[in-house]
């Protein structure tokens, strides 16, 4: 079981038209019948099935409360790195000194370490709802930046769905301001800038991470073990520091923290991000982009459930409204 790293091959294109399909993603001719699966359909599925992933990371801090955010990331992160480490041990990615290691270590402390740490920063503060509202946001950032780098859709068909999914999340967003938390409006407010940084790193690393995978050059699952690898030194030193002077905690709460680490570092980092990745070199950035708020819906769903409390209406709206969104997403690309 090993897939090698190789340069593009002699005969790849050196350059794609943006929203022109990847050559990884085109069956060979003798494919191209009967069991082909459309690499759009396949990567929606992927898509959606990382999100649905990714969503476990804004309940995770709620089952672990006696864990700093910091250590939660250290945790997080140390589980996926030692996970890629294995993978990586079975394949053979490029060498040290080759310039897509920069790009990995830069791209998972930004959209990896940082960004989670933000994100639970921000979920201690003031809960799970804000937070996952304003990196919900992600669908709206990261499609508009695509398209303002490449103009991969026309904008008649881009804004709607923008529109609907923005309105969602206007609509939960309301409805999160009337539950500030105890300490008010200054916790308020850090939460909220917080979360603002976690949507920040993550729109850059989305945008980055796709041009790389779509130009054609990297295996999307040795580049998946490349970011687990390349955070696990910066991951450590955070462990180091987080752990430093930890209280004492009874043997539950660590055997809580080792399994939620797990959780969220191999499947909620590892795979979510294998999945992600698949879906980069089968959709265009705008569509891939938007699909995102699927996260955003299975975070706050997994919050309630945590919390065993049935939504209230204009979450239930906002969310009815984000998935109309989607929706007019996929018809429109679709049709494109």
């Amino acid at each position: 079981w090993r897939e090698p790293f190789s340069g593009a091959p002699a005969n790849a294109p050196t350059s794609l038209a943006i929203g022109q399909p990847c050559h990884l993603c085109l069956p060979p001719p003798e494919q191209a019948s009967a069991g082909y699966v459309h690499p759009m359909f396949s990567g929606i599925v992927l898509a959606i099935s990382a999100c649905l992933v990714w969503g476990l990371g804004f309940a995770a801090p709620l089952w672990v409360p006696e864990f700093s955010p910091a250590q939660l990331s250290a945790g997080r992160f140390i589980a996926f790195g030692a996970f890629s480490a294995l993978l990586c041990l079975r394949w053979r990615p490029p060498p040290l000194a080759h310039a897509l290691w920069r790009q990995a270590a830069l791209g998972s402390v930004v959209g990896n370490l940082l960004y989670y740490l933000c994100l639970a920063s921000a979920i201690r503060l003031i809960g799970v709802p804000l937070p996952t509202l304003i990196v919900g946001m992600l669908p709206v950032t990261l499609a508009l930046a695509a398209n303002l780098h490449g103009a991969e859709q026309r904008w008649a068909k881009l804004l709607p769905s923008l529109a609907l999914i923005g309105a969602g999340l206007l609509a939960v967003n309301l409805d999160a301001l009337h539950q500030l938390p105890d300490n008010g409006l200054w916790d308020y407010l850090a939460g909220s800038l917080l979360a603002l940084g976690a949507l920040a790193c993550w729109t850059w690393f989305g945008l980055m991470n796709a041009r790389l995978l779509r130009a054609g050059t990297l295996n999307a699952s040795v580049w998946s073990a490349m970011l687990g690898v390349a955070v696990l030194p910066c991951a450590l030193l955070l462990g180091l520091w987080a752990f430093a002077n930890t209280p004492s905690q009874p043997v539950d709460a660590w055997l809580r923290l080792i399994a939620v680490s797990a959780i969220t570092g191999v499947v909620g980092g590892w795979l979510a991000s294998w999945l992600w990745n698949q879906a980069s070199v089968r959709l265009p950035v705008t569509l891939v982009g938007q699909l995102i708020v699927v996260e955003t819906l299975a975070g706050i769903g997994y919050g309630q459930l945590y919390t065993a409390s049935w939504p209230a209406w204009p979450l239930l709206l906002g969310a009815a409204l984000m998935v109309a969104g989607v929706v007019w997403a996929l018809s429109a690309a679709k049709s494109a």
